[in-house]
């Protein structure tokens, strides 16, 4: 497919390969703009959506300021790891399964081009040997009721200075458990091809949801887990097409999730 791209800044070293070797795609990456910094690659997105532009565009940064997670969090980011955001315009009855969809194609692409296997943590964590490297958020604009777009911003560490503290997991990098440095390059492409061709069957979502429930691998058994200020333990009873998971507490009331924080998993 040819890619139509643009760049502000000078680090375009693993950008331009892939840009030179092609992606097999047909609407992932139609686009691709490069910035050095910028506040959050999601803004940028969002920008550029209200522009005019395509399905498909992606924007990535070598680093950015004002990255943002879950709830709100903070995403703190330094030069050399793999931060982009990608705008996607689905109809509203599948935009439940993008997420467990993005999910998918990004540790099938982790593992395809470092040979990582990466566990999925409910509700959009990717995670090493109980460490994250990475996360997925999900913002989309509705006006007048109606479903104008999405934008999946997706962030990995590849490689830290330091290793951030966080009271609910550990935080590390790929490299750390890469026999060989990451080829940022391979990565990002492996992903994009693996979005690009998911995307291309969103209209058929149990298959997606299916693969992502058993990636999760926690319907049957008991965490911890943590809902805001609340803490609450029991039994994870179901995950749905929603994404919502159902867990049977000790008490034996049954509660349903939207986001949270698992803290242990236990059978």
């Amino acid at each position: 497919m040819k890619t139509n791209w643009n760049i502000t800044g000078d680090r375009m070293d693993y950008v331009s390969q892939l840009v030179k070797n092609g992606i097999r795609t047909k609407i992932i990456g139609n686009q691709i703009h490069y910035y050095e910094t910028v506040g959050s690659t999601m803004d940028e997105v969002h920008g550029l959506a209200k522009a005019g532009c395509l399905e498909g565009l992606i924007v990535i940064a070598e680093n950015q300021i004002a990255g943002r997670g879950r709830t709100g969090r903070n995403w703190m980011s330094e030069p050399g790891n793999l931060l982009f955001s990608v705008l996607l315009k689905p109809s509203v009855d599948y935009i439940s399964v993008l997420q467990p969809m993005i999910a998918i194609c990004v540790a099938k692409g982790i593992s395809s081009a470092t040979n990582v296997k990466v566990d999925l943590k409910w509700p959009n964590d990717l995670m090493v040997e109980s460490n994250k490297i990475g996360g997925i958020l999900l913002e989309s604009s509705v006006r007048d009721n109606i479903l104008e777009y999405v934008v999946a911003g997706i962030g990995l560490n590849l490689k830290l200075s330091e290793k951030p503290s966080n009271e609910n997991y550990d935080i590390s990098d790929l490299n750390t458990f890469s026999d060989n440095a990451v080829n940022r390059s391979e990565l990002l492409k492996d992903i994009l091809e693996n979005l690009d061709s998911y995307y291309s069957r969103i209209n058929e979502p149990s298959p997606i949801f299916e693969e992502w429930k058993n990636l999760l691998g926690i319907v049957g058994s008991h965490i911890r887990f943590n809902s805001g200020e609340e803490k609450h333990e029991g039994e994870v009873i179901y995950i749905d097409e929603n994404g919502s998971l159902g867990l049977k507490e000790t008490s034996g009331q049954v509660k349903e999730f939207m986001t949270g924080d698992i803290l242990e998993v236990y059978e």
